[in-house]
């Protein structure tokens, strides 16, 4: 017996291809097969110079073309040297970043933000073809506004959302699941307004499939895919052909999700980066289900509400206030479309409160699914007006919402250029080259500063192969057992001092990372002495340091003494160092509405009065003239560095 609904191949045909192309051969209710010549030939032609062509003229001029905040090196790398990257993983983003790299001919990072670019702009250009389903389906094709006017200003809306934007000028995943995350609506509006038929929901299975293995916050989606399946398969007839298309959409499910196996295949091969050491199937689910960040989720309710008033507070610079006020409309207007409006509806909401239940620094990005609903929502409301300027014959009224709607698009784009116009922003690529440049020969470095050292000094030395000799410790990953394994790899002799500490250590963590009985305060002992061997082992023979955000206790009862940006364990008592040069920072892309840029700024600052205060003690106030000067220049060039903080 076929699992095939009862339909015809005509009609199933007609049906996937009006998902497709619902502007140029949808049909109506009434039967007839209306189309519009210039759309019936070119209907993609349009939507890419429409919505695609400034949107990529947008994302080309303020793309960036190198290394940016957080993860940005620690993604390059991976995609680069085909890594494991943290939690969870990202294989998708890895496999297709290595082949991005390959085929672009210039540097890694810029292959990847071209990526993020290109991600981004498919996620616009996927919304337009959501909207015009949506619409068509519902108010039919009697007006170009319909078919055209507001499918377009849904892509351009979303396109120039202020988050979506900041995603597509980096190189980051979130461009990338905001793809998947676009296609899978457009697949759920289809079934909302039953214009799905067998191959819709295939795809639909598949492509969740690919949205898991790239991003676990797909499952922000998976109530609403749940609901649009069981909806679909309401009108499939027989309990044995439901069961075939459930193990179809599994399979194909799985299948799509098996690109997951890389992790632990590539993770048996001892990358360069190997974060998790998924290579047993308990610590690939650890890794996959990203556990070590399950005690940032929901910590508390004065939390989640402080997330959620951020969240609606900054829709107005993210969406613009068009958007807001017409997705009032758009939803009373579908308020007779039960279907549809609850699958867009359970999207809004699961991400609002999953979203809202998250503490991490970079949270914005990961409402981006209710930005796409309202801004689907918002295009309902300019058909809804459009239909009822039309009842009344008025074209004066359409005239005016053309105008504004121009005009709200353009003046919101306007605002949004000078937050996320990246194509000049170097900086965190020359802080951290000064930083690694700074040190002697064999240095050690402890720094906790991911977003700034950390993070980017992995691309620039595994990649760029730039300061070999310098080996960086990040303590937060100290808490890891696999971390030990890499630094091995990357470090032959770094270790072996402190291998018993480490191995008492290690039988201690094991505990906690198999979720067994462990003592908390025996654990914390151990991980603190194992820092401070790290940081005492070798005095002798290599140079040993720590950055500011790193607790001082490290360095024991030895002395420190400050250099240009960070503290030298046992070093000399006044090594002649001098001061950095800010303005070759500054002039590098700063950002003062950057708290990581700012919080550079701030240690240089730190650090600056430190040395001061070394010198001054020293009876040495000539030589403590330059540096008060670069304080001096702090203050009145980024006054906001005197209170940025705290130093991570």
């Amino acid at each position: 017996m076929s699992i095939l609904p009862a339909r015809t191949s005509t009609t199933a045909r007609r049906r996937w291809y009006n998902i497709l192309m619902p502007a140029t051969a949808q049909v109506e209710p009434g039967g007839s097969d209306r189309r519009t010549p210039l759309g019936a030939r070119f209907p993609l032609l349009l939507d890419f110079v429409a919505v695609g062509l400034p949107l990529g003229v947008l994302y080309a001029l303020t793309r960036s073309h190198d290394l940016g905040i957080i993860d940005s090196g620690e993604l390059a790398t991976v995609c680069a040297r085909l890594g494991i990257a943290h939690p969870t993983g990202y294989p998708l983003y890895t496999l297709l970043g290595r082949v991005a790299i390959l085929l672009w001919p210039g540097p890694p990072i810029d292959s990847l933000d071209l990526l993020s670019a290109a991600a981004a702009w498919l996620a616009a250009l996927l919304t337009v073809r959501a909207s015009r389903l949506l619409l068509v389906s519902v108010w039919g094709l009697e007006s170009r506004w319909i078919r055209w006017g507001a499918p377009w200003a849904v892509g351009l809306w979303f396109g120039t959302d202020r988050e979506l934007w900041q995603q597509a000028t980096g190189n980051e995943v979130y461009s990338l699941h905001l793809a998947g995350v676009a296609g899978l609506l457009l697949l759920l509006v289809a079934i909302g307004v039953r214009k799905a038929d067998g191959r819709t929901v295939l795809v639909l299975g598949y492509l969740t499939g690919v949205s898991f293995a790239h991003h676990l916050s797909a499952a922000f989606l998976l109530p609403a895919i749940v609901a649009g399946g069981f909806l679909w398969l309401a009108d499939v007839r027989g309990f044995s052909r439901r069961i075939g298309w459930v193990a179809a959409l599994g399979g194909l499910a799985l299948l799509a999700w098996s690109v997951n196996l890389y992790l632990p295949i590539r993770s048996a091969q001892d990358p360069v980066l190997d974060w998790g050491d998924p290579v047993t199937w308990a610590r690939f689910w650890r890794h996959y289900l990203a556990a070590q960040y399950r005690v940032w989720q929901f910590e508390s309710s004065a939390e989640f509400t402080t997330n959620l008033s951020g969240y609606l507070a900054s829709l107005p610079s993210r969406v613009s206030w068009a958007v807001l006020v017409l997705s009032i409309p758009g939803t009373w207007a579908l308020r007779r479309r039960g279907r549809i409006l609850s699958l867009l509806g359970l999207v809004l909401l699961t991400t609002l409160i999953w979203a809202s239940g998250y503490s991490i620094h970079d949270l914005a990005p990961y409402f981006l699914p209710v930005d796409l609903v309202l801004v689907l929502l918002a295009g309902a409301g300019v058909a809804a007006v459009t239909a009822w300027a039309s009842r009344r014959r008025s074209r004066l009224l359409g005239g005016i919402l053309a105008g504004l709607l121009i005009l709200t698009g353009g003046a919101h784009a306007a605002r949004q250029w000078s937050s996320v116009d990246r194509a000049n922003d170097h900086f965190i690529r020359t802080h951290a080259t000064m930083v690694l440049e700074s040190l002697p020969p064999r240095a050690i470095l402890l720094s906790a500063f991911w977003d700034a050292i950390v993070s980017p000094a992995l691309y620039l030395q595994e990649v760029e192969g730039m300061r070999p000799d310098v080996t960086i410790v990040d303590p937060e990953l100290l808490r890891r057992s696999w971390y030990f394994p890499q630094l091995r790899r990357a470090d032959s002799e770094l270790l072996g001092p402190v291998e018993p500490t480490i191995q008492a250590f290690l039988a201690d963590l094991a505990l906690f990372e198999e979720d067994r009985p462990y003592d908390p305060a025996q654990i914390e002992r151990n991980y603190r002495t194992v820092i401070q061997g790290i940081a005492l082992a070798h005095r002798a023979t290599r140079p040993t340091f720590y950055s500011p955000d790193v607790d001082p206790s490290c360095a024991g009862s030895l002395p420190v003494v400050p250099w240009s940006f960070v503290f030298a364990i046992a070093g000399e008592p006044q090594p002649e160092i001098p001061p950095p040069d800010l303005e070759a920072l500054l002039s590098r892309g700063f950002r003062a509405d950057d708290p990581i840029h700012l919080l550079v700024i701030a240690q240089w600052r730190r650090m600056a009065e430190n040395r001061v205060l070394l010198l001054e003690r020293a009876g040495r106030v000539d030589r403590a003239s330059p540096w008060r000067a670069l304080i001096q220049a702090i203050d009145t060039r980024v006054p906001g560095a005197r209170t940025a903080g705290p130093d991570r």
